[in-house]
């Protein structure tokens, strides 16, 4: 069964101000995703993840947090085979993924974002290790 404790939650101001501003960026829509590796010294791989709808597009806080309780379903389900096909790895991975379109997509097509956004960062990580 697979959770998002909150071991796994990004919530430092000052990692996610460095994250945006020295991370790297790439887009899988709807997604736009800021992340950063760093060796660290804890054996195996962890992960961190915050997510993030923008007041700008959406007003209603309870349509953001629809949107993010989607994200954040959809990456819960997805992040173990992510992890596994990573297992080898010690590294730290910071992830802030942020909402982008204007009108609110459905689960599928978010579901689908997420795998293809795994399968991005997973082809970026399998590059910068040797």
């Amino acid at each position: 069964m697979s959770k998002f404790p909150k071991e796994e939650r990004l919530n430092s101001r000052k990692r996610i101000a460095s994250l945006v501003s020295q991370g790297h960026l790439f887009h899988a829509y709807p997604f736009r995703v800021h992340w950063c590796p760093s060796q660290a010294a804890t054996d195996g791989f962890h992960l961190e993840a915050a997510f993030s709808v923008p007041k700008r597009k959406y007003k209603k806080a309870t349509s953001r947090n629809r949107i993010k309780r989607k994200m954040r379903e959809a990456f819960r389900l997805h992040k173990e085979t992510f992890k596994t096909s990573l297992g080898g790895v010690n590294q730290f991975l910071s992830l802030l993924i942020i909402y982008t379109p204007k009108n609110e997509v459905d689960y599928h097509t978010m579901e689908k974002g997420m795998i293809e956004l795994l399968s991005i960062l997973e082809k970026k990580l399998n590059e910068k290790t040797p």
